[in-house]
């Protein structure tokens, strides 16, 4: 016997009351309604899911329209908005799991900058806590991350380091920076004596 699916909850979204509905699953729907064109004959909006596209920063949204606006505005503002309440001033909304484009309710919650920051960290989604190589093609592994750096929880290149530090007496030679961090690497990863 198959499983009985959960109810899927809508809300009238705030500001948009009698135009649109939002669900705890992070779907957006329209209501039916009566709207005058441009050449004054009425005509019926027939209620339909709008579908979302993936904006530039990797986040759902869909557009919103009524007489005399037009807005393109993300899922997880309007999920929010509509069963957590209004934002408080300086939070942002975000996804527990990491996946931006789990709109789901029981995904999202009101946060600072800075624990959204922590969250992408702990996901694994954060540029440069994923970041796999230096902007040198330098493998960022134990060997080659600058210990001081790496006990603040930062992760540099001690290749690069060391041949900008070199390099510094002797002109800083920026042609030369990619030979030399090169030559470092190697030593570091033990193909060349030091």
């Amino acid at each position: 016997m198959p499983s009985p699916q959960r109810i899927e909850n809508w809300r009238d979204l705030p500001g948009w009351e009698g135009y649109y509905q939002v669900s705890d699953r992070g779907r957006v729907r329209s209501l039916p309604r009566v709207i005058e064109r441009r050449n004054g004959v009425p005509q019926t909006i027939h209620p339909r899911t709008l579908s979302p596209t993936l904006n530039r920063h990797g986040y759902l949204s869909v557009q919103l329209s009524r007489p005399g606006t037009c807005r393109r505005i993300e899922l997880q503002c309007l999920v929010a908005a509509a069963f957590l309440g209004p934002r408080p001033p300086g939070y942002q909304v975000l996804h527990d799991n990491g996946k931006a484009t789990d709109n789901r309710l029981s995904n999202l919650r009101y946060g600072t900058p800075s624990e959204n920051q922590l969250d992408s960290v702990r996901h694994g989604t954060h540029f440069l806590a994923s970041k796999a190589h230096c902007p040198r093609g330098h493998q960022l592994a134990e060997k080659n991350l600058i210990p001081s750096k790496l006990a603040k929880g930062h992760r540099e290149c001690l290749a690069c380091n060391r041949a900008r530090t070199w390099l510094r007496p002797r002109g800083n030679n920026l042609a030369m920076l990619q030979p030399v961090a090169d030559y470092f690497y190697a030593t570091l990863a033990g193909g060349v004596a030091a």
